[in-house]
């Protein structure tokens, strides 16, 4: 051993030796490479190897600190007598504290090697095994730090460890997928080289093929995960791994779906795994595809394999929903026509729908893959397949959410004729989720031409709200004289009640001639007849309209002809 010998610092280092002294001292001079003959005539004078202050064993510092010559120390002390069976304050035997250290260079393989033949040497000579305060035992630390010369030796000489478990469940092939290294392949074929155990799930319901096909989450510079995914995942089907053994949170192939992998998914299905599993929240292999909005472009692949290995298209999940609802979403999100997404939106939803899929299952909200297009859609054109492929219209809300997205996207005068279309094919022009009228809110929007559409197709023109007010009542109401007029005589002609009373005693004519009053004071004059009068022309064709229609004439109570109170009132008579 290359040290210094001095024995003055012996002698100095001596005497400042207490209870825990030698320890300390023997670190000190192994981290300044100063303590060779230290550590031999200490050992030889019968120095207590006593714990430090991390209680860790002088054995066990040798190694960490003077890898180099741990080896020739371990074979030095045992010739002394010292035991190789300790263990420090965390459970950890010399060897697991050997284990535990991370290679300082992932490419020196001088420090690989040193470490497997100090490792070979704790094992023949009967080193302590067992397990740290986690219950992790040598293999779980070999295979989490990627000691491949290691874990050879390792396996060598106690097979049956390969399925021994820590605490949480883990075995070493769990802990290596969960902390994989650049070797992770080489650790997995090693570790399951001659076995003939089966791999159980661990505490978490986490079985070592999940744990494959999630490797692609973890986050490496020096390797990309997602590339090695179906080697690992063939090498542990190849060792008798069973794509069935799972918990509902954590399915191999759903996890592989999921990554949108199609070697790794066919892999799965090839050895067996149930085309029909159903992961906590209900859903299947189908779902979990539309789920995710990325590489689209596998995701016909994807459905034909499913469809070719029998899955059954009308699965539904906790919400209710079946595959076609999440592949909907998917696709109609696009407000530019994208020719491309449409074109394998079509390839999609036909072998669905040849398979059997139903267009027309109602989720727990009532809600089906036509109302939620029409909540929230954007490419008319999908909405337009849905209902030439046989959507029913009278089920779930869709001309109410409809109506709502309307006024969000550009596309209006497109939302429009579709709502018209859905009406031709027998939506209930009255079907809503809450008490309320779709009408009502239609005539408050103005638009006269979807109005019309709705009372021809059997909107309930006297349909009250909680007010008691009817469409008629904000017809009249509606500020620009021309859409006043214009609804107004929809709903006469539609045979609207015109002697409605709203709870506040106001009848559809009350409205309207408070609402010609207050239009007076926001006319100008036209024509200026002399200095103190103005001629002012009202047009009274909606009130005749009303009155002839036979709207009651008996008085009411109106507000008193009076200017707002932000003007002030000409004292020019006014003559109508």
């Amino acid at each position: 051993m290359p040290f210094i010998r001095n024995v003055l610092h012996l002698l100095i280092f001596i005497r400042h030796m207490d209870d825990r002294g030698f320890v300390e001292g023997l670190k000190e001079r192994v981290n300044t490479q100063d303590a060779d003959e230290a550590i031999e005539t200490l050992v030889k004078a019968g120095a207590n190897l006593k714990l430090d202050r991390d209680e860790k064993y002088g054995i066990q510092c040798c190694t960490h600190n003077a890898l180099d010559d741990a080896l020739e120390f371990l074979q030095f002390s045992g010739d002394t007598g010292n035991s190789i069976k300790s263990i420090d304050s965390a459970e950890r035997s010399i060897l697991l504290s050997l284990l535990s250290e991370e290679t300082r260079c992932d490419d020196d393989m001088n420090e690989v090697e040193i470490k497997s033949n100090i490792a070979s040497f704790l094992v023949r000579h009967g080193a302590y095994f067992g397990k740290d305060q986690d219950g992790n035992g040598p293999l779980h630390i070999a295979a989490k730090t990627g000691s491949l010369a290691t874990l050879e030796v390792l396996l060598q000489l106690c097979k049956n460890t390969i399925v021994d478990k820590n605490h949480v469940g883990d075995t070493a092939v769990h802990m290596c997928l969960k902390n994989p290294k650049e070797n992770v392949c080489e650790i997995i074929q090693k570790l399951l080289k001659n076995q003939t155990s089966t791999l159980s799930l661990n505490l978490k319901g986490e079985s070592p093929l999940y744990l494959a096909t999630v490797l692609r989450k973890l986050q490496n510079i020096k390797v990309d995960f997602s590339s090695i995914t179906a080697l690992l995942v063939e090498a542990l089907l190849g060792n008798g791994a069973d794509p069935n053994d799972h918990s509902t949170h954590y399915i191999p192939l759903l996890s592989a779906l999921e990554a949108k992998d199609v070697k790794t998914s066919t892999l799965l299905l090839e050895a067996g795994a149930n085309v029909n599993a159903t992961n906590n929240r209900g859903m299947s292999g189908l779902h979990v595809i539309f789920m995710c909005h990325d590489k689209k472009e596998n995701d016909h692949c994807l459905t034909n394999l499913l469809l070719e290995k029998g899955i059954k298209v009308n699965l539904i999940d906790s919400e209710g929903k079946s595959a076609m609802f999440h592949m909907v979403d998917t696709y109609m999100d696009n407000y530019d026509r994208n020719e491309s997404d449409l074109h394998l939106f079509n390839d999609i939803f036909n072998a669905l729908l040849n398979h059997g899929a139903d267009l027309n299952i109602c989720d727990n909200s009532e809600e089906t893959v036509l109302s939620l297009f029409c909540s929230f859609g954007k490419n008319i054109d999908i909405g337009r397949i849905l209902l030439a492929s046989g959507a029913d219209p009278k089920n779930g809300y869709c001309l109410q959410n409809a109506m709502n997205i309307c006024r969000k996207f550009e596309n209006r005068k497109s939302w429009i004729s579709f709502m018209i279309s859905v009406l031709q094919k027998g939506a209930d022009p009255n079907k809503r989720k809450a008490k309320s009228s779709n009408l009502i809110e239609l005539v408050e929007k103005r638009n006269s031409h979807i109005v019309e559409e709705f009372l021809k197709h059997g909107a309930d023109v006297n349909y009250s709200d909680v007010m008691k007010t009817t469409a008629l009542h904000y017809a009249c109401d509606i500020d620009h004289f021309n859409d006043r007029y214009t609804m107004t005589a929809l709903l006469v002609k539609y045979g609207s009640n015109l002697n409605a009373a709203s709870i506040n005693g106001e009848r559809p004519l009350d409205i309207l001639v408070q609402k010609m009053i207050n239009d007076i004071y926001d006319l100008k004059g036209k024509e200026v007849m002399e200095k103190q009068c103005s001629f002012l022309t009202v047009d009274m064709s909606l009130l005749n309209l009303l009155v002839c229609g036979g709207a009651d004439l008996c008085p009411a109570t109106i507000d008193p002809i009076a200017p707002p109170k932000n003007k002030k009132l000409s004292s020019r008579p006014i003559q109508l």
